[in-house]
């Protein structure tokens, strides 16, 4: 039974002051979750490094991001990938 409980609380919905507060920052423009690990410039600048030849390891290393970062970039730009960039 208290394992029971313990999983009900984890699961109830947020308290209404705190939806109140997530919609007011959203309408002061703020979307919230972790900023992009690369500008769009960058984005690009990695793009066009990969169009070169560059290979994905060493397209991490030069931006200090993890391959699937790299990966997922390149990705996105191929249309592969219906997520937005990150």
């Amino acid at each position: 039974m208290r394992l029971l409980r313990h999983d009900v609380r984890l699961r109830r919905p947020a308290p209404r002051a705190t939806n109140d507060g997530l919609a007011a920052a959203r309408a002061r423009g703020n979307i919230g979750g972790r900023k992009p690990k690369l500008t769009p410039g960058q984005v690009d600048e990695l793009l066009q490094l990969y169009g070169t030849g560059t290979s994905v390891p060493q397209l991490a290393r030069t931006f200090k991001v993890s391959r699937g970062t790299v990966y997922r970039h390149i990705s996105l730009a191929a249309g592969k990938d219906d997520r937005q960039a990150l």
